[in-house]
């Protein structure tokens, strides 16, 4: 677990935050308001990236609507970074994730990927919220509030 705390101390000093705890190889960072949460795979010695996008739209066309912008996203990576979309067991929230890999690179590369990572989050972020006031607007139900740290089971 040696690597986990060296990417995470690596993330602390490129955020300027405090090292968050990093025990049993799961911890977070706050981000542009949104938390990220990582945790290592003694395993198979890889580190899974996620967080929470927002709420899914209840809505029978804003989620057919949001599914097909998100199949077009994924699309050769085009407009998903290359990171991956899911949903949360319960269908309630739209996650983005990645899994990195140590024999990808050390700390300076895992630090530019997570860059990349937050970027795209943002502007999902926004596609999202704008997918939901568009919906709101036509009359159907409201998402519900996004969970917080660590509630997900991922």
């Amino acid at each position: 677990m040696a690597k986990f705390s060296e990417y995470m101390e690596a993330m602390a000093i490129a955020l300027g935050q405090k090292l968050p705890d990093c025990d049993g190889g799961r911890t977070a960072f706050l981000i542009d308001d949104l938390p990220y949460e990582f945790r290592w795979d003694e395993a198979g010695a890889q580190l899974f990236v996620f967080c929470v996008l927002g709420a899914v739209p209840q809505g029978e066309e804003a989620r057919s609507r949001l599914c097909e912008a998100l199949l077009h996203a994924q699309f050769c990576f085009c407009e998903s970074g290359g990171f991956s979309f899911g949903l949360s067991h319960d269908n309630t929230y739209l996650l983005l994730q990645q899994l990195f890999a140590p024999s990808l690179g050390g700390e300076d590369v895992f630090v530019r990927r997570m860059d990349t990572f937050v970027k795209t989050a943002n502007v999902w972020r926004r596609r999202l919220a704008e997918l939901l006031e568009e919906t709101e607007n036509e009359g159907e139900a409201p998402a519900p509030e996004s969970p917080s740290l660590f509630t997900m089971r991922v």
